[in-house]
């Protein structure tokens, strides 16, 4: 069993939502059209691949083709707040498959965005792209990130990597038309023993799963741990039509297509 910490907080909320999205690989048709409900998305993805042409000294080109002019343009306004670095960077953009712990038969998979030494000590570093929002939101957004499952999966695969560490910085680029800004977010540390007690927690999700691909299996549906629709917006889940509802694996309903797998650890196939 794999999972990249975007599918363990998956499970972890809502076990439903999860075998919809990553055990039958379903995604609502309108899934990549862009609508107000994926501009986050969109407006990250293309930020991450502006930074990462900048950072090879390639043409910006091949990005601005693939968005519409107006997101392109705000796009590069954000990666441009962007500070130097403090220090060499010696991982960028390093896609990773770590054992839960050795010789476990789980893992953990995603990509990180970058390691960089910093007086000699290398700190896992990651961009986050957002709306502007009033104080109390903002503070909420940073609590969010503060927490996030992200830190624990990204500091294990850095020490797997050669790269042991308990620094964690993200980067929030904060989207404004006419005034993007920047705002660093550097995280308490977190020591081996908490990262293996997040470690643990991973495991026994895998663990779950495999129980839940077992019995009931994955035609029929998984517990549903928040109020549906999720989120308390049908608009937002994007799944209240199927939710609950037997779905032999393969079948693709109406309004629904197969999603794309985006990392490269999987292969494309599905997540079992």
């Amino acid at each position: 069993m794999k999972l990249d910490f975007s599918r363990y907080a998956a499970f972890l909320s809502n076990p439903e939502r999860f075998r919809l999205r990553y055990i039958l690989n379903l995604v609502p048709e309108s899934d990549d059209e862009p609508t107000l409900f994926n501009y986050g998305r969109r407006r990250g993805s293309c930020t991450h691949e502006i930074l990462d042409a900048y950072a090879a000294g390639n043409s910006l080109e091949p990005v601005r083709a693939k968005y519409p002019a107006e997101l392109f343009d705000r796009c590069v306004k954000l990666a441009d707040v962007m500070p130097p670095n403090a220090g060499p960077v010696v991982i960028s953009e390093r896609e990773f498959d770590v054992p839960v712990f050795p010789g476990s038969r789980h893992s953990i998979i995603g990509r990180i965005d970058r390691v960089v030494m910093v007086d000699g000590v290398p700190r896992v570093e990651d961009f986050k792209t957002t709306k502007k929002r009033t104080k109390a939101e903002f503070s909420r957004y940073l609590g969010e990130l503060s927490t996030s499952f992200q830190v624990p999966f990204y500091l294990a695969a850095a020490a797997a990597l050669g790269y042991e560490t308990d620094e964690f910085l993200f980067h929030v680029l904060i989207d404004e038309k006419d005034k993007p800004a920047y705002y660093p977010l550097e995280l308490p540390p977190m020591g081996p023993a908490e990262i293996e007690r997040r470690m643990r927690h991973v495991r026994a999700a895998c663990i779950a799963i495999e129980a839940l691909l077992q019995h009931p299996g994955p035609d029929y549906p998984w517990p549903h741990s928040n109020a549906w629709p999720c989120c308390g917006d049908r608009m937002q889940c994007g799944y209240g039509e199927i939710c609950g509802r037997k779905i032999p694996k393969g079948c693709v309903p109406t309004g629904f297509k197969k999603r794309i797998e985006h990392l490269a650890q999987l292969g494309g196939a599905d997540n079992e």
